[in-house]
């Protein structure tokens, strides 16, 4: 999908639509350190496709753009209307020797400079929030732009004239879980099954604009499993993508749960990078 300037950072503003930008970013940091809790290293080091970014280089690289945003809006405070130089992320994770970075020291690095840009944000004055720099390729940004567009990382190519939803699934157990094997949660729209994930797998699929209803239903022999289930609405937006985790939690043998909820496209990246394409199909 080829985009201008001006399109790229109307898709980005409208991830961050009805939230509030800097309680999306202080939640960043826990979520990152949440998702790769447990996950042997050299898992988090492995890129699932050549030419996608593993885990570990995902995160070292949200590091180095908190570097970047820290630098951009110290620079515009200090000289509003400062030049903005663009730079090239896939060179730095070549140049910066991403895939040798410790994953867990990356999101330490990462929590440190988002707090330490927080609190800056925090201190600014209403006035000091409109000062802008001129960006190289996207022309003139203020602080408050830059903040709303940092505060989602977008994911996904979307079919013209439809909407894309990606749908993940999270299982959490543990030594005394109610354990009969990976689970398969099939998705519904609609009133039609869609799909279904098997284990940690995602699919994705395109959808019309407009209102729709999204469900996640534990497929099981077992007819106590087979009643759980978890509903969602979404009112899809021509050219936007969406994001939903199904959560399983087998950790109580007497109230095993499933339950779905929308993600930001940050924690959907790694998601994406941590998980295998399901090509699992539910049954009627």
């Amino acid at each position: 999908m080829n985009e201008t300037a001006q399109q790229y950072t109307e898709r980005i503003l409208s991830y961050v639509e009805g939230k509030q930008p800097l309680a999306v970013q202080a939640a960043t940091a826990e979520k990152l350190e949440r998702l790769i809790q447990g996950v042997p290293p050299s898992k988090l080091r492995e890129r699932p496709a050549a030419d996608k970014w593993s885990v570990s280089e995902i995160v070292a690289h949200l590091g180095d753009a908190e570097i970047v945003a820290g630098f951009r809006m110290r620079l515009i405070l200090g000289a509003p209307g400062a030049p903005i130089a663009a730079y090239n992320q896939d060179s730095w994770v070549i140049s910066g020797h991403y895939e040798k970075l410790d994953p867990r020291k990356s999101v330490e690095q990462f929590r440190v400079l988002r707090e330490v840009n927080l609190a800056l944000l925090e201190s600014l004055t209403p006035e000091q929030w409109k000062h802008y720099g001129m960006h190289s390729e996207r022309g003139q940004e203020t602080i408050e732009l830059m903040v709303r567009m940092a505060s989602q990382h977008p994911q996904g190519h979307v079919p013209a004239g439809q909407a894309l939803v990606y749908v993940f699934e999270v299982e959490k157990t543990d030594a005394v879980a109610f354990k009969i094997g990976a689970v398969t949660i099939r998705i519904g729209l609609d009133g039609q099954w869609v799909s279904a994930n098997h284990g940690n797998t995602y699919f994705y699929f395109p959808v019309d604009p407009g209102d729709h209803n999204f469900c996640a239903n534990w497929q099981s022999s077992h007819g106590r499993l087979s009643k759980l289930s978890s509903a969602v609405g979404l009112t899809a937006e021509e050219g936007q993508v969406y994001y939903f985790l199904t959560k399983v939690d087998e950790r109580s043998h007497d109230n095993p749960a499933v339950w779905m909820e929308a993600v930001d496209p940050a924690e959907a990246k790694l998601l994406i990078a941590s998980a295998s394409l399901s090509n699992f199909h539910p049954k009627k």
